[in-house]
């Protein structure tokens, strides 16, 4: 992730509706959520338990 945020295991994908807002899967419960800041070239986490949208 650190090379290619956007790309690689977990299936990563673009969240609709959030700015640069990407999901990989950790297992079948979890995903990981981050945000990629191109300019800067930051990658910053979000979440790494439960899904997106888990209250």
């Amino acid at each position: 992730m650190e090379d290619h945020p956007s790309t690689g295991t977990g299936k990563p994908e673009l969240l609709k509706g959030r700015n640069m807002e990407m999901s990989r899967r950790i297992n079948n419960q979890h995903r990981l959520t981050y945000f990629i800041d191109e300019e800067n070239k930051i990658v910053e986490v979000l979440s790494a338990y439960g899904h997106y949208d888990d209250k």
